[in-house]
């Protein structure tokens, strides 16, 4: 099908129309690529401390050793990802979940305390043990939340979420 279209095509074999750059400043200007460039290392801090015999030692302290707190997705994020549904429909899936929290049925599972919780949590699309827990009973998935394990039905999941990026 190639073939039949660039036969076609009326100058075919003229190579003149393939533009070929002289100047490699301009075509870099007006072309679209990627430039790769090397960042430099991240230099260590040194720092001077001090014993209680008051002798003086330098010891460096690296910034990938600090503890790093690690990215949570947010409920609404987790939502979506384990719904496959697009982020433009954000909005739509909270008021639906918030339609569904408000019902007798809901608070006659989770109880009064948890379902406002949960409605917290989806509202301010905040995490807390509640809005996890809804979330595992939502997808029938087990959810890691603070080093932990929380599932609807524990022994019934096989699956886990994890909250991390």
């Amino acid at each position: 099908m190639i073939n039949l279209l660039y036969d076609k095509i009326s100058n075919a074999n003229d190579d003149d129309l393939l533009w070929k750059a002289n100047n490699n400043e301009a075509y870099n200007k007006f072309s679209q690529h990627i430039e790769y460039k090397e960042l430099p290392p991240i230099p260590n801090i040194e720092t001077k401390t001090t014993s209680s015999t008051s002798s003086t030692s330098l010891t460096k302290i690296d910034k990938s050793n600090k503890s790093q707190k690690k990215a949570l997705m947010k409920p609404l994020e987790i939502i979506l990802k384990e719904s496959n549904t697009f982020v433009d429909f954000q909005e739509n899936i909270k008021d639906k979940l918030i339609e569904f929290i408000t019902k007798n049925e809901f608070n006659k599972v989770f109880g009064i305390t948890k379902s406002s919780e949960i409605m917290s949590g989806i509202v301010n699309n905040r995490w807390n043990k509640s809005t996890v827990l809804f979330i595992s009973f939502l997808f029938n998935k087990s959810v890691e939340y603070n080093n932990s394990i929380v599932s609807y039905k524990k022994d019934e999941y096989k699956e886990t979420i994890y909250l991390t990026i």
